[in-house]
């Protein structure tokens, strides 16, 4: 999950980098171009913090102890779409305003849910617990029942 959200923002990052170099942001709405890449970062990262909460994947803190890793890509991405849908709908450009916007995000979201059902299924939980520090999400191991 990590990974695909890796590549989703830096996505949107090159987009968004090419797109203000060149000047596109004077003649058509760069952030509905970026939305797909948001959306779908979005998606995977609600997907990968709802495994975690679930009890599924157990995942390392994030940077400064604020939560865990997929919480804070959570937040990042849900910042970066509503920064972008803002300048979205501020004024009537080329591929602006809510249906271009709507569209874009509408994208995002089957292109998230497509890599997510077609990627690898989970592995299975360990038979015994792992000593390795958490530095990636795993599986946790749990105690079997009497």
């Amino acid at each position: 999950m990590c990974f695909y959200q890796r590549a989703f923002a830096l996505g949107a990052a090159g987009v968004l980098a090419v797109g203000v170099l060149y000047g596109m942001g004077r003649t058509t709405a760069l952030s509905t171009l970026v939305l797909p890449l948001a959306a779908g970062g979005l998606t995977v990262a609600g997907y990968h913090a709802y495994l975690e909460h679930n009890g599924t994947l157990e995942c390392p803190r994030g940077l400064f102890g604020l939560g865990t890793a997929p919480q804070q890509s959570l937040a990042g991405f849900a910042l970066l779409t509503l920064v972008l849908l803002s300048d979205a709908w501020q004024e009537p450009r080329p591929g602006g305003g809510w249906s271009a916007s709507l569209g874009a995000i509408f994208t995002g979201v089957v292109l998230g849910t497509a890599l997510i059902k077609s990627g690898p299924e989970l592995a299975r939980p360990p038979t015994e617990p792992d000593p390795r520090p958490l530095n990636t999400c795993r599986r946790p191991y749990v105690e079997p029942g009497p």
